[in-house]
């Protein structure tokens, strides 16, 4: 493994740990709600096919309805993530998520500097990464607001819609085929959104500005 760069590492490690830890969590959420009928090894199966599809191709094996609320939550939250950079997934990317927890690990422990697999990460990258999310986080907000408004429907479902468009997943509680033409129009800026990159996006409208020779004085603000 030591051949591998960086980022393959941690696209790699990060991938595992979550499907790890997601298949665990939809056994213990689901095994008695959406799984109930299913025989011990085929609840296990369905575990870990939902840990994976819900970031990357969409596919189902049970009704995404009969889901519990906490299980659907999770599924939301591994939409947003998405997959590795790269790929034809949506989302944030597992890179992003990646770069941030070891940030924010480190900000924990007091250390300026992320250090993993024998490397330092660059603080432009972190920077990165943290608007990164912000900005989907942020889309996702207003995308899902604008449908509240537009639908006058269930703050779970619409949610749920969005960060599917997001993740580009086309997982759907069933609100998919009442949506209106604005609704509809507002799913596909996002899964745009979730597929190029709400950075790449934002970009694109903003006028890059060369480094200022002059720069304003530094002052610290409260944060928190």
């Amino acid at each position: 493994i030591r051949k591998y760069r960086l980022h393959s590492k941690i696209v790699l490690s990060a991938t595992l740990v979550l499907i790890f830890v997601s298949t665990i969590a939809f056994c213990l959420l689901e095994w008695h709600q959406a799984y109930a009928g299913l025989a011990t090894g085929e609840k296990l199966l369905a575990s870990l096919f939902s840990a994976v599809t819900a970031r990357t191709a969409g596919f189902f094996t049970v009704q995404i309805p009969s889901m519990s609320e906490a299980g659907s939550i999770l599924t939301m939250i591994l939409m947003l993530i998405g997959a590795g950079p790269g790929s034809t997934a949506g989302g944030i990317k597992i890179t992003t998520i990646a770069v941030i927890f070891l940030s924010t690990i480190g900000y924990i422990k007091g250390s300026d500097d992320i250090n993993i697999f024998g490397r330092r990460i660059d603080q432009a990258n972190v920077r990165h990464a943290f608007n990164m999310a912000f900005l989907y986080i942020l889309i996702a907000t207003i995308g899902g607001f604008i449908i509240i408004i537009i639908q006058n429907a269930n703050l779970h479902d619409v949610m749920f819609e969005v960060f599917s468009a997001i993740g580009t997943t086309g997982l759907s509680r069933g609100l998919t085929n009442s949506l209106l033409p604005p609704s509809k129009i507002v799913i596909i800026l996002l899964m745009y959104s979730g597929r190029v990159g709400s950075m790449s996006i934002a970009m694109a409208f903003i006028e890059k500005k060369h480094a200022d020779s002059l720069r304003n004085p530094q002052e610290k603000v409260i944060i928190g």
